[in-house]
């Protein structure tokens, strides 16, 4: 069920809502790419397809996303690996990623594992990598979060001595706000 609302998403925003997030950034072939919380995979194949990385890692900890991810994945003959794991787990050694994006998953998860997340985002990422943040501006209260506001979660993030070097609208209702990872 949680794949079809995915794609149901995806097909709504459309394919180009994951060309026009990543098309202004610059990602070279020999850098480190890390999804969080990547779902069916689109945005990573989109970063295969436009920019073809040596080493795209995705991770969620859905089952059904990630065998589904996998099964996509087939086709396109890439350098992707999807990994079964928490936002929360530290699967990799200190700054090992050039880039790290999380697209469309941190208002899905409990306000009390932000902080856990973002420790997790800032030892995983090189010192100066990018952390592309991409979700709703705003979503009401529910019974594990509290009501999302991408500016409130923006400045949450530069508590942890990230830089916010650009902020978008990608639609009506999503923005992206890139950060640079000062240690």
């Amino acid at each position: 069920m949680q794949v079809f609302f995915y794609n149901l998403r995806t097909f709504f925003w459309g394919i180009n809502f994951y060309k026009k997030a990543i098309l202004d950034i610059d990602i070279l072939p020999s850098m480190k790419v890390l999804d969080i919380g990547c779902g069916t995979g689109n945005l990573a194949l989109n970063i295969n397809r436009m920019y073809n990385p040596n080493f795209i890692v995705c991770y969620d900890s859905s089952i059904e996303q990630i065998k589904y991810a996998r099964k996509r994945n087939v086709h396109f003959n890439s350098n992707i690996s999807f990994v079964l794991a928490s936002m929360t787990d530290p699967c990799f050694k200190n700054s090992v990623f050039d880039l790290v994006f999380s697209s469309l998953v941190i208002h899905t998860v409990n306000d009390a594992f932000y902080e856990s997340i973002l420790r997790n985002i800032k030892m995983l990422l090189k010192e100066n990598g990018l952390f592309i943040f991409i979700d709703f501006k705003w979503l009401p209260k529910t019974l594990y979060r509290a009501e999302w506001n991408f500016s409130n979660i923006v400045h949450y993030i530069e508590d942890f001595n990230f830089k916010c070097v650009k902020r978008n609208h990608l639609s009506c209702f999503i923005e992206r706000a890139i950060f640079i990872n000062k240690k």
